[in-house]
Parts: structure tokens; C-alpha cells; sequence
């Protein structure tokens, strides 16, 4: 059965999107939540990945590596009163799991209906104190910062790397750190690791059980975690 939908939901119901909306429960770990998503993830890239009214079609799916972020947040004790920013929300699975372990979550997107959406989804399984926001990378500004940033997926575009460091850097609080949800696209991964040195990060990564390894390897899930010295 449904939990009652709030009007944030309704909302999103009746807008149109190519392929329409469905209800999908996603399980991870002991948790399953119920989602608001696309319901034909084809027909919803098939129209729009040449529409300018949808700068990034791929928010809609729920990628494996999300899945993954979202186990390891669960498996995690997080301080109380942690303020966690999710970037490229999409559905707002990762963020969901972090509101499970009692993190104060800010979903973000570049697309304003993918961070509506995270909300909506949010506030259907019982957790009315979200934030969203929509946050360009290119144009990050620099308050409010978190402890936390959290992204599942996000760096297989070469030419995001430098604003995605950038938005780190102006939002991160000192002493904070990020975890990324790597795939092991090598080349891209790679890419954005060595120009994260270059800037002063520090990568260290964990397997998809959250077990410590030395590196990123092709086709397999890598948590990374960033930290930096105080400028």
C-alpha cells in the first residue's frame, strides 16, 4: 500500500514527462523505500537526450553505483547533527540513506526536477526536513558549507572535473571530506584523480563492503574519499 502522497507528489504526478511516472520501491540493505521515478527510463532518453528543456537526461536512472553509496552510508555511524550534501541527486537515493542514519541532507542537481523530485521522494517516506537545491558547478558560491559531500556517479564528464573541484572546495567545511561513487571508468576516474592531487586532495578508496584497497580497478566499484590540508 501507498503511503499517503504529499502535494509535493501529486504535483510531480501530474506534470508530464516522456514515458510518464511509476511507484518503485528500491531495497538496500535492511532498508526499501518507495520512490517516485520515470516509469519508461527508454522512451524519457530516447526524447530528450536532444531537448535543450533537459540539459542532462541521466538523472533519471538509478546507476549502480548509487546503490552501492547508499549501502555504505546505511553501514556507517555518522556524528549527530552532520549537514551532508548530496551533488547530482537524481531520485535521491543516496541522500534518502543518509536521512535513515540521521544525517541533515541538502539534495542538489543541475536539474530543478530532478531536485523537486528527491524532495518529493524524501517527504513520501517520512522525512519532512529536507532541503534542495539547485546547484550549478560552474557557479557554485560558497555558503552554506557541510561537513559532508556525498556524489554517486558523477565525474565520467572530463569537462566537469575542474567545477566539480571547484564546488568542493567552496563548499566543503575545513576538516570535512567527500565520498564518490566511482564505477571504474578508468579513464575519466583517473583523469579527475590526478587533477584532484594537483589541487591538493588526498584519495583514499574502499571496496563496494567498505573494505580498504589501494586503487581504482576497471568495471569495479570504488568508494573515494577526499581530503584536503587547510588552505
Amino acid at each position: 500500500m501507498h503511503r499517503p502522497i504529499l502535494a509535493d507528489s501529486q504535483e510531480l504526478l501530474a506534470r508530464p514527462i516522456p514515458g510518464g511516472w511509476m511507484w518503485r520501491t528500491i531495497e538496500v540493505a535492511d532498508h526499501a523505500w518507495e520512490l517516485l521515478l520515470p516509469a519508461d527510463q527508454n522512451a524519457f532518453l530516447q526524447q530528450t537526450a536532444n531537448d535543450d528543456e533537459w540539459p542532462d537526461p541521466y538523472w533519471t536512472q538509478i546507476w549502480p553505483a548509487a546503490r552501492s553509496m547508499a549501502a555504505l552510508v546505511l553501514a556507517r555511524n555518522w556524528p549527530a547533527e552532520t549537514r551532508l550534501l548530496e551533488l547530482g541527486c537524481g531520485s535521491g537515493l543516496v541522500g534518502l540513506a543518509a536521512l535513515a542514519r540521521g544525517c541533515h541532507v541538502t539534495f542538489s542537481d543541475y536539474v530543478p526536477l530532478a531536485v523537486e523530485l528527491a524532495c518529493a521522494n524524501a517527504r513520501h517516506n517520512g522525512f519532512a526536513q529536507v532541503q534542495g537545491k539547485v546547484l550549478d558547478w560552474r557557479s557554485p558560491g560558497t555558503e552554506p558549507r557541510y561537513s559532508t559531500i556525498i556524489a554517486a556517479d558523477v565525474i565520467y564528464d572530463s569537462e566537469l572535473h575542474q567545477p566539480l573541484l571547484n564546488t568542493l572546495k567552496a563548499r566543503l567545511h575545513t576538516g570535512g571530506f567527500v565520498w564518490l561513487a566511482e564505477p571504474g571508468r578508468m579513464e575519466t576516474a583517473n583523469a579527475f584523480l590526478q587533477l584532484a592531487a594537483e589541487a591538493g586532495w588526498l584519495a583514499k578508496f574502499v571496496d563496494e563492503q567498505g573494505s580498504p584497497c589501494e586503487s581504482l580497478q576497471p568495471g569495479q566499484f570504488r568508494r573515494v574519499k577526499l581530503t584536503r590540508n587547510a588552505d
